[in-house]
């Protein structure tokens, strides 16, 4: 689904990210674990263009994104932010209803599927469809930011650092929400975060990055058993919360 070769982004004279290789299967939930700065939301931004390779590639459902119009590329994966991301200005089913207005759907099925994302999301159409952004809950503005993600159907949602700004429950409901829709639709999922329980909560497979390198990727399992120093400072910290479940090496 997703293949990086040899990716690189070099900004200000260093390099954001340095000889980035990983291959994403359809259907897998990939964390990119790492500290502040390490590379990792620059990695997942050259999925969609929003950030430009200088060296390398990536390929998205074996074409290189070069080779892709960016608009089409970008209206081809969901992509979520903290908050959501929302238009201030657009009520709750204009923001949703968005991008599948751009690619010509029928009002009808526009609604329909407005409605039925609110539904998925424990969102009430006839409360929340109306609403403006500054009417929600900083949990209801990141349900809809996932709603809209999710609005034409795409094959990989994309998550930078979508929870961090929650509160601990309503993160914890987001994760557990994100889980569920991930097991019902099959999407591959790629999200950023630097929370070592977030990513073994939520990951299939993970990568590590430090200072704009992979250092260690593969099952939490595998990961977990890195002798790489930055795995291992993550991992004695996952260890310290026994409530996370360290997977067995």
């Amino acid at each position: 689904m997703i293949e990086f070769l040899h990716a690189e982004v070099a900004r200000g004279g260093r390099l954001a990210l340095a000889d980035f290789s990983l291959r994403i299967a359809a259907g897998e939930r990939w964390v990119l674990l790492g500290r502040s700065g390490a590379g990792k939301s620059t990695a997942l931004k050259t999925i969609n263009r929003m950030a430009a390779l200088t060296a390398g590639a990536v390929r998205v459902e074996g074409r290189s994104v070069a080779d892709w119009n960016p608009i089409a590329l970008r209206r081809s994966l969901g992509y979520v932010i903290q908050e959501g991301g929302l238009f201030p200005h657009f009520t709750v089913e204009r923001n949703i209803g968005l991008l599948p207005r751009l690619l010509g759907w029928a009002p009808a099925a526009i609604r329909r599927r407005v409605r039925e994302l609110l539904t998925s999301m424990g969102l009430e159409p006839e409360r929340y469809a109306g609403r403006f952004p500054h009417q929600l809950s900083g949990g209801e503005r990141q349900r809809v930011g996932v709603a809209r993600a999710l609005a034409a159907r795409p094959g990989v949602l994309l998550l930078d650092e979508p929870f961090g700004a929650l509160d601990p429950i309503t993160r914890d409901e987001m994760q557990t929400l994100l889980l569920r829709l991930q097991a019902e639709t099959g999407i591959t999922l790629v999200l950023v975060t630097h929370d070592i329980a977030e990513a073994l909560r939520l990951a299939t497979h993970l990568a590590l990055l430090d200072r704009g390198r992979l250092v260690a990727a593969g099952a939490p399992a595998a990961v977990a058993a890195s002798a790489d120093p930055e795995a291992q400072a993550y991992f004695r910290l996952a260890r310290r919360q026994p409530a996370i479940g360290i997977p067995p090496c």
